[in-house]
């Protein structure tokens, strides 16, 4: 065969760009293809969290109020850093506050507000919806077309509520002003010593609208940044019971049951995993608390785990790291995530092939055994 029919052989199986982009949206709706109970009023919710962005220190921890602007302590900044570690890499999180507004005796008012404990519980929720709902291409002013998850502030307030974590339309509405208009930069050292600047911003815009009425009110759209597309679009992302991690009451606990189950991978009943205090409190932001006041709140966090039926028991702090010991039901968790995970990358080489076309139904578990 000559290399000239080679050629034109080759160019019959190009694909159209019209074909790579059906196929690129197809394997993004992957996000969305969760488990679901065989019941439909089962409690159980399924969601999907991605490593690279749930388990950096972006947010402020504990009391975390508005500074207004117009009296700026003399010791205040508006960038808070937080090194952490990857992987022995050593990274510096600094997050740029937001300035909101609010009205004080009828008179608006700047303040300067942080990310924190607030917004990460909401923007779990929303990662929930986008999980549930799947995510959509629009565009908002200004700004080239982007995916993101529309929803409305009912919805958001009623993932809260069924996770005992119910907020106030304002504080939702509030909570995402804060979270698209702050900053948040990750830096780095390169072999020469350079530090190298990576952007982890989660949103690239957001349309809080007002308009509809009663549960529809408030039409809202939230556009994910490039990084987010992009660890999306990489399967970089991992299911977890939505349900049983949000409803805990501390952070740290909710942060702790979330990093075990991403970064243990073939747990079993009974097996042990090390949580090394000081990587672990880096990585959730709280590194600059003595070492007393961590290991009070470490424990405290491990004895909701026990509660919860995660883990055996509060182990003793020794060599740097709480040993604990998982349950079945963390271990199931955990199994049914990275099985999830292989199927869901079997998927997406299927697609990028154009073997699948369509999307299979979600995957039924059986309430009563999950």
């Amino acid at each position: 065969m000559s290399n000239s029919n080679s050629n034109a052989e080759e160019a019959d199986f190009a694909l159209s760009p019209i074909e790579v982009a059906r196929r690129e949206a197809r394997q993004l709706d992957l996000f969305s293809l969760i488990d679901e109970p065989s019941d439909p009023a089962s409690p159980i919710k399924y969601s999907n969290f991605i490593g690279d962005i749930h388990l950096i220190p972006r947010f402020v921890r504990g009391q975390n109020p508005p500074t207004p602007i117009h009296q700026l302590p003399s010791t205040f900044s508006s960038q808070i850093s937080n090194a952490y570690s990857i992987n022995g890499y050593s990274l510096l999180c600094t997050v740029q506050a937001a300035t909101i507004k609010r009205k004080v005796k009828g008179v608006e008012t700047e303040y300067f507000a942080f990310p924190g404990d607030r917004e990460e519980i909401v923007e779990r929720a929303l990662f929930a919806l986008a999980s549930n709902k799947g995510m959509t291409k629009r565009t908002l002013p200004n700004s080239e077309p982007r995916y993101g998850v529309e929803f409305s502030l009912y919805e958001i307030r009623e993932e809260l509520r069924k996770i005992n974590k119910t907020r106030s339309y304002d504080t939702i509405r509030e909570a995402l002003i804060v979270m698209r208009d702050s900053r948040c930069l990750i830096s780095a050292k390169d072999n020469n010593g350079k530090t190298v600047h990576l952007t982890h911003n989660i949103f690239s815009g957001a349309a809080l609208e007002q308009s509809g009425s009663g549960r529809q009110r408030d039409r809202c759209f939230v556009s994910f940044s490039d990084y987010v597309v992009e660890q999306i679009r990489d399967l970089n992302y991992r299911q977890y019971r939505f349900d049983q991690v949000e409803s805990h009451k501390a952070g740290l606990a909710r942060f702790i049951h979330t990093y075990l189950c991403w970064n243990w991978r073939n747990a079993a009943a009974g097996a042990t995993y090390g949580l090394d205090l000081e990587l672990v409190m880096s990585a959730y932001g709280n590194s600059k608390l003595v070492k007393r006041v961590k290991q009070r709140d470490f424990r405290a966090a491990l004895t909701i785990l026990v509660e919860n039926g995660d883990i055996t028991h509060v182990p003793l702090y020794k060599d740097g790291k709480y040993t604990v010991k998982a349950t079945k039901q963390l271990a199931d968790s955990i199994h049914q995530s990275m099985q999830k995970k292989k199927g869901i990358a079997t998927l997406s080489n299927s697609i990028m092939d154009g073997k699948v076309v369509e999307l299979p139904p979600r995957r039924q578990i059986d309430s009563k055994l999950a």
